[in-house]
C-alpha cells in the first residue's frame, strides 16, 4: 500500500515499519494525488481530514492510534507579563483543562503536588510472589498427575447433570458425560456462568463478575521490593532481568472495567491505563521513564461482591464452589485445595487448621451466603 505522509524523517519511517510505502506529497497536492490513485491513503488528524473536505474522495476511515503528537502551548514572555494574574490563570487553567481532554491524563487536581503527612503502602518482603503462573499452573497441573488425577483441557461444560437434588456429573462440549458424585465449581471469571448453568445462583448472597484488569511490564534497572502503593492505587514487584510489574489496586479515581463475557477482555493492554499507571510509579521512583508504547499483559479477575472468595457447599448437594478469587489467591491454591478436601470430606466442619502453621480459619467468613463485608477494600488487597 502506498501512503502519503506530510513530512519525511519519522513519520516516513514509521510507515516503513509498518509495512506501508509512504510517499512525501506536498499538502496542496494531496488531494489530487488521492483523487488520481497517485496515493492510496493519507496519514493525518481527522480534523484536517475534515476540514480538507477528502472526504469527498475517501470512502474509508481508520482510526489506528499509530502515532502520539506533542503540542506546546508558547506565549511571548512580554505579551505573558503584560497580562494580569487574574489574566494568567485563565489560560493556564484553560490550556490543563484541553491537555487533561486530549491527553487523557489523570484527572486529580492534586496528583502532582508534593505528598504531605505519613504515606500508606504495604511492604511485605516475606511474602514473595509467583513470577511465571503459567509454569507455576503447570506444576500443580504434573503434581495433580502424580497423585492420580485426569486432566481434561480446552473442553467446554454444557451442562451440568443431576438427580432430584444431587449432582450426577457433567457434559463436556454437548456430547461427552462424566459421571462423579462430586463437582467442584473454580472455573475463574466464568464461575458465575457455571452457577446459572447448574440453578445454583439463587442462593448466593454474595454475587461474583468478571473484571478485566491490566498489568504493565516496564524497564527499571533498581532493586524495587514489591510494594502496594495506595496513596498512588498501584503495586509494583520486580521481574527477572531489570524488569518492573505496575498494577492497580482499584483506586476510587478509575473506572473498574467490569465484563459480561470474559473472552471480551481482548489481550493488549490500553494507552490510557497503562500511561495512568506508570506515571503513578514513576511519582515514587524518579529514574523510571513512561514509554510511549504500552507493554503488559491483560486479565480477568472472578471478583466476589466484597473481594472475598467463597469456599462452600452449594444448595445442590455434591457440589461444591471455589469462587471469587478476587485475583489475590493464587498462592493460596495449595491450602485452598485442603480447604476443599476437607469441606467435601466432612461438609458440617465449620473450621480449617492450617497444617503447617495450625492457624484456624473459620469458614463462616467465606460462606456464599455471608453478609457482604461493607468493610472489605474492595481492591485486589481483599
Amino acid at each position: 500500500m502506498t501512503a502519503s505522509t506530510c513530512s519525511p524523517g519519522a513519520r516516513a519511517a514509521a510507515g516503513n515499519a509498518k509495512r506501508a510505502s509512504p510517499v512525501v506529497i506536498a499538502f496542496p497536492e494531496l488531494y489530487t494525488a488521492l483523487q488520481q490513485g497517485t496515493a492510496d491513503g493519507w496519514e493525518a488528524p481527522v480534523g484536517n481530514m475534515y476540514d480538507s473536505k477528502f472526504y469527498e474522495i475517501a470512502k474509508h476511515l481508520s482510526v489506528v492510534n499509530w502515532t502520539f503528537n506533542c503540542n506546546e502551548l508558547l506565549i511571548n514572555d512580554e505579551l505573558w507579563q503584560k497580562m494580569t494574574p487574574e489574566t494568567q490563570k485563565i489560560v493556564k487553567d484553560t490550556w490543563k483543562e484541553v491537555a487533561t481532554e486530549t491527553s487523557n491524563k489523570l484527572a486529580d487536581d492534586g496528583f502532582w503536588d508534593p505528598a504531605h503527612g505519613r504515606l500508606g503502602a504495604f511492604f511485605t518482603p516475606d511474602a514473595g510472589y509467583v513470577d511465571d503462573p503459567r509454569l507455576a499452573a503447570a506444576n500443580l497441573m504434573a503434581a495433580a498427575q502424580r497423585h492420580g488425577a485426569r486432566l481434561l483441557t480446552h473442553r467446554e461444560v454444557t451442562a451440568i447433570h443431576r438427580t432430584d437434588d444431587r449432582v450426577t456429573g457433567v457434559e463436556l462440549d454437548g456430547v461427552d458425560r462424566l459421571d462423579t458424585p462430586v463437582v467442584v465449581n473454580a472455573a475463574g471469571p466464568l464461575s458465575g456462568a457455571f452457577n446459572k448453568l447448574a440453578g445454583i445462583d439463587g442462593d448466593f448472597t454474595v454475587g461474583v463478575r468478571p473484571l478485566r484488569q491490566e498489568v504493565h511490564h516496564v524497564r527499571h534497572g533498581a532493586d524495587v521490593p514489591v510494594v502496594a502503593d495506595l496513596d498512588l492505587g498501584i503495586y509494583t514487584r520486580p521481574t527477572p532481568g531489570g524488569g518492573l510489574l505496575v498494577g492497580g489496586t482499584e483506586p476510587a479515581c478509575d473506572p473498574l472495567q467490569w465484563l459480561e463475557n470474559p473472552d471480551d477482555a481482548g489481550s493488549d493492554p490500553t494507552s490510557d491505563v497503562f500511561a495512568a499507571q506508570v506515571t503513578r510509579a514513576a511519582r515514587r521512583l524518579p529514574a523510571l521513564a513512561v514509554p510511549n508504547r504500552p507493554n503488559g499483559i491483560v486479565g480477568v479477575y472472578d471478583v466476589a461482591d466484597d473481594w472475598t472468595p467463597i469456599y462452600d457447599r452449594t444448595a445442590l448437594d455434591g457440589c461444591y464452589v471455589a469462587i471469587g478469587t478476587s485475583g489475590n489467591q493464587f498462592k493460596n491454591a495449595p491450602a485452598v485445595g485442603r480447604l476443599m478436601a476437607q469441606l467435601i470430606d466432612s461438609p458440617d466442619t465449620s473450621e480449617y487448621v492450617g497444617e503447617h502453621t495450625g492457624l484456624r480459619i473459620e469458614l463462616s467468613a467465606f460462606s456464599r451466603r455471608r453478609h457482604v463485608n461493607d468493610a472489605s477494600t474492595h481492591t485486589v488487597l481483599g
